[in-house]
C-alpha cells in the first residue's frame, strides 16, 4: 500500500517523490457507519448539488409551501388528464354507490326509524346549505378534495345543514393566509378554525376570517408527521415528473404535427424567387422575414410546401429522443405516478390488454388496500361525527322517541370493489359463510348490502315462489319446485314439511310410477 502525505504546497509525496504538478487524488477515508453516496456519505454528496435537506418540524416546511402545492394541485385537476383521471377512477373505487348505515342500538324499532330518518336527510335529501348535492354526491367530494390538496373541512350549521369548506378557506388571516389556521389550547388541541371567504371575483379574503368552534367543524386530515395538523396533496412528490411527462407528451404531439403539414418538395431553377412571385401577402399571418424562409416555405393552414433549388431537398428529421422506449417509457413514469395512491398502472391508463387475470387481480387487491385506508378516514372523521350529530337533534326535536343508551351504535356498509370473477367470488363468499370465517351479515356489508333488507325482501321472493308453485299444482296437478321462482337452485326435497314424499319431477311420476 503507498502511503500519502500532503506537503505545505498541498501536493502528494508517495515514498518520497514529490509530484512536480498539482494532483487532485480522491482518497477514501469511509468511517464506521459511512456506506459510499447510498448511505451517511449522502450528506456530502447532496451538499455539493445543493440540494441540502433543511430541518425543522412539518409546520415550518408547510408555512410556506403549502399554499403553492395546492395551487398546483387545483391547476393540474383543471388541465391535466392524467392528474384528474387517477383521482375520478380513485374516487370511483373508494366511494362507489356510497356508503350505507347500519343502526345497531338494541331496539330494533328505533333502529329503523334513525334509518329511515338518515336515508330522507342523506340520500334522498340535499343536507348542504346550498341545497345542491346529495348526501351520496358529498361523500365524492369529500373523497376528491382529500386526493386532490390533502385536506378539507365540514361546518355545522345551526339549520341542521352541512357546509363544505375547502382546503384553501381553512388559513389564519393574522398572517396574510400563512399558518395552518388551526387555534390550538397549550396542549396543542384544536380549540378553532379560521375560516376565509371568498369574493365576488372568486379569490380568497385572507384577510379577514371567521373562527368556527371546535365542536362545530369536521376538520377532515391525514397528517404525515406528528407535529403536523395539515395534510399536503397526496401526490404532491409526483408533481415535477407529471410536469415533464406533461412536457415530453406536448413535444412528441406537436413535432408530429410540423412534420405532418411538409406534405411536399418542389425542385425548379431559381425555386425561392418563383415561389415569393407566386406568394400573396397575408396581414393575419406572421413569418420569418430574415434569411430565405419567407420565399421558401408556403404555408397553406393545413400543409407547407417547400421550394428548393436543383440538387436541394427537404428530409424529416430523425428523432431519437426519447427513443424508441417512449411508450414504455411513459407507462413507467405514469406507474410511479399511482405509487403514493397506490394505484397500477391498468388503472390509470384503463387499459388492462398487457396483463392476464392474476396479474390484474394481485394490482387490485393492493390498490383496494391503499383504498380502503381513505374510506376509514371518510367514516371516521366525517360520516361518524354527521350521524351522531343528526340523532342527537332528532332526538331533542323529538321524531325519534324512546332513545336507547346505545342509540349512537352503528356500522357502515362500505362502497363494494368490483368484482373480479364473479363466479369465483361468489364461491368464496359461500365457503367462507358455511366454514364460519364470517357471517352472513357480513358478507352482505363487504357487499354494500343492508342485512334487514336483503332478508325483507328475499323473504317476500320465497313466499311469492311459493303460492305460485300452489297455484300451478292446484290448476294442472303437477308439483313444480318453488326455488325455480325465487332464483335459487330447485332441489325436490327442500322446504317439504317432515314425512312428506318426494316432490314430482316437474310433469312426470314419482319413482317407481311408469
Amino acid at each position: 500500500m503507498v502511503s500519502r502525505t500532503r506537503n505545505k504546497k498541498g501536493q502528494f509525496s508517495a515514498q518520497g517523490a514529490k509530484f512536480s504538478q498539482p494532483h487532485k487524488i480522491e482518497i477514501n477515508n469511509h468511517k464506521d457507519g459511512a456506506y459510499g453516496s447510498f448511505g451517511y456519505e449522502s450528506i456530502k454528496s447532496i451538499g455539493r448539488d445543493r440540494r441540502a435537506a433543511s430541518s425543522g418540524n412539518a409546520v415550518s416546511h408547510q408555512r410556506n409551501d403549502i399554499r403553492r402545492l395546492r395551487d398546483q394541485a387545483r391547476y393540474f385537476q383543471r388541465n391535466n388528464p392524467i392528474f384528474k383521471g387517477m383521482l375520478t377512477q380513485a374516487c370511483n373505487f373508494i366511494v362507489n354507490d356510497g356508503f350505507r348505515v347500519q343502526p345497531g342500538s338494541d331496539d330494533a324499532e328505533f333502529n329503523a326509524e334513525a334509518e329511515k330518518l338518515w336515508i330522507d336527510y342523506w340520500v334522498k335529501g340535499k343536507p348542504e346549505v346550498r341545497k345542491v348535492l346529495r348526501g351520496r354526491r358529498i361523500e365524492k367530494q369529500i373523497c376528491s378534495e382529500l386526493l386532490a390538496v390533502g385536506d378539507t373541512g365540514i361546518n355545522k350549521t345551526n339549520r341542521g345543514l352541512i357546509q363544505m369548506i375547502e382546503s384553501e378557506q381553512i388559513c389564519d388571516a393574522r398572517r396574510g393566509g400563512l399558518g395552518d389556521g388551526i387555534n390550538k389550547n397549550a396542549l396543542g388541541q384544536p380549540t378553532s378554525y379560521n375560516i376565509c371567504t371568498y369574493n365576488t371575483d372568486g379569490f380568497l379574503r385572507d384577510s379577514t376570517s371567521i373562527a368556527i368552534p371546535a365542536k362545530d367543524f369536521l376538520f377532515l386530515s391525514d397528517p404525515d408527521r406528528p407535529t403536523a395538523y395539515r395534510s399536503v396533496p397526496p401526490l404532491q412528490a409526483s408533481f415535477a415528473m407529471l410536469h415533464r411527462i406533461n412536457d415530453t407528451l406536448d413535444a412528441e404531439a406537436i413535432a408530429y404535427q410540423m412534420l405532418s403539414r411538409i406534405v411536399a418538395a418542389v425542385t425548379r431553377t431559381d425555386g425561392a424567387q418563383t415561389a415569393f412571385g407566386e406568394s400573396e401577402a397575408n396581414e393575419l399571418k406572421e413569418g420569418d422575414t430574415d434569411g430565405q424562409l419567407s420565399t421558401r416555405i408556403t404555408d397553406m393552414d393545413l400543409a407547407m410546401l417547400f421550394h428548393g433549388e436543383p440538387g436541394e431537398e427537404i428530409k424529416g428529421i430523425d428523432r431519437n429522443i426519447p427513443g424508441k422506449d417512449f411508450p414504455q417509457t411513459i407507462r413507467m413514469f405514469l406507474r410511479i405516478m399511482g405509487i403514493p395512491l397506490g394505484m397500477p398502472l391498468e388503472i390509470i391508463l384503463l387499459d388492462v390488454s398487457d396483463t392476464n387475470f392474476s396479474g390484474m387481480r394481485s394490482a387490485l387487491e393492493l390498490s383496494f388496500q391503499s383504498f380502503r385506508q381513505w374510506q376509514d378516514l371518510i367514516i371516521e372523521e366525517s360520516l361518524n361525527p354527521i350521524y351522531d350529530w343528526k340523532i342527537l337533534q332528532w332526538v331533542r326535536e323529538g321524531k325519534l322517541k324512546n332513545p336507547p343508551p346505545d342509540m349512537l351504535k352503528k356500522a357502515w356498509a362500505r362502497p363494494s370493489f368490483p368484482w373480479i370473477d364473479q363466479l369465483k367470488e361468489a364461491q368464496a363468499h359461500g365457503v367462507k359463510v358455511d366454514r364460519g370465517f364470517c357471517t352472513y351479515s357480513e358478507t352482505l356489508k363487504s357487499l354494500n348490502l343492508d342485512y334487514e333488507v336483503q332478508i325483507k325482501e328475499r323473504e317476500k321472493e320465497i313466499l311469492k315462489a311459493i303460492e305460485i308453485a300452489k297455484r300451478i299444482e292446484d290448476e294442472t296437478g303437477v308439483v313444480v319446485d318453488w326455488q325455480t321462482f325465487a332464483g335459487m337452485k330447485a332441489t325436490p326435497d327442500r322446504g317439504r314439511p317432515p314425512g312428506s314424499e318426494p316432490n314430482n319431477q316437474a310433469g312426470r311420476e314419482p319413482n317407481g310410477g311408469s
